[in-house]
């Protein structure tokens, strides 16, 4: 059986469908037809074949020649494949499945229906998916799992250690803060002022020995903020990383981490699929569907408003006071922090 499955998800997303395809691996050959990022994420994992990448999947047809039919010039590659099945999900786009039809010829497309966003773990929806959809999940992994070649991981650590023994990241940014042009707040994050407090007092309690900032080059604006407000003497332990860390590296750099504080976006998700110790933030989504999973101690810290959760509502998609975020205390996630080091074992965890 040789599958191609089709998967123009989020970075989270992608994570968190890692057990499955891995599963999904040990039954027949498996090629992935992705957003370009995405191969940069898999790009180590012994379960994928031939990673095939669209940049704008979703353009119709017209705005799709007009930037050099990408889809067009793939479908030779696709047909010349000779998939046995084609596996999507309830999610992707009408111009997806209509463009897939068109070359597709008597290959059978297996549709993995996903259900409404409920307040249970997306892990527990996408498996549904996957049972529901007739396939064989039995002994499937507990975790998302990224592979980290040693080498890789070697030269992270050295690195990190020229910055200190024990290092932090901090992801501040989400989808909203790294684009150049932005249409609206990140209401999944912080205030400067909030994490600028959060690293004065981890620092001056000796929590650790400095933190990166990580994120895309977009988001170089908020590194900025954050740190002019650290307290000066404390600025020399606070590093910008902002888009000094390549996708493909980030599983690495998370693997040799301290530990790691953000909000809930997709890198958080890379983090504990390595085992990074982490700090999550939510204030519009809820933990219960989104917090991150993976073999090393997580925390979530939960702001509060009485309009969550937001998130997934038009509500959403028209707040710019993000009150259920900007009125978490600093103190909260370093208490978060305090209970996440005090998990036995709560180093590093090998990720293979």
């Amino acid at each position: 059986m040789k599958r191609l499955v089709v998967f123009f998800a989020r970075l989270g997303d992608v994570v968190m469908l890692t057990p499955f395809m891995a599963k999904l691996g040990e039954q027949g050959a498996i090629d992935m037809l992705v957003r370009p990022w995405t191969r940069d994420i898999l790009a180590n994992e012994p379960w994928l074949g031939t990673t095939h990448v669209l940049g704008k999947p979703h353009l119709r047809p017209w705005k799709s020649l007009l930037l050099g039919n990408q889809r067009g010039r793939l479908v030779p590659r696709l047909v010349a494949a000779g998939y046995d099945e084609i596996v999507v999900f309830t999610g992707e786009s009408p111009v997806i499945r209509s463009w897939i039809d068109t070359w597709r010829g008597a290959t059978p497309v297996r549709v993995l229906k996903l259900p409404p966003t409920q307040p249970i773990p997306m892990h527990e929806i996408y498996l549904r998916s996957f049972i529901d959809g007739g396939l064989d999940m039995q002994g499937v992994g507990s975790f998302p799992h990224l592979t980290v070649p040693a080498a890789s991981r070697e030269q992270m650590r050295a690195r990190l250690r020229t910055l200190g023994e024990r290092i932090v990241s901090i992801q501040a940014g989400t989808s909203l803060t790294h684009r150049w042009f932005r249409r609206q707040v990140n209401l999944k994050g912080l205030q400067p002022g909030q994490w600028a407090a959060v690293i004065e007092r981890m620092l001056s309690a000796g929590d650790c020995d400095g933190f990166i900032l990580q994120g895309s080059p977009p988001e170089r604006r908020e590194a900025r903020a954050i740190t002019q407000l650290v307290p000066a003497h404390l600025r020399s332990r606070v590093h910008d990383w902002i888009g000094a860390v390549p996708l493909a590296q980030m599983p690495a750099l998370h693997s040799e981490l301290y530990g790691m504080l953000s909000v809930d976006t997709g890198p958080a998700h890379m983090a504990a699929a390595v085992g990074c110790p982490i700090v999550i933030v939510f204030g519009p989504t809820n933990p219960e569907s989104f917090l991150a999973r993976g073999p090393g101690p997580i925390q979530a810290v939960l702001g509060r408003a009485p309009c969550q959760f937001c998130h997934e509502t038009p509500l959403y998609r028209t707040c710019r006071d993000n009150i259920c975020l900007r009125t978490l205390d600093a103190g909260a996630i370093h208490a978060a922090w305090r209970r996440l080091r005090a998990v036995p074992d709560a180093g590093r965890a090998a990720s293979g």
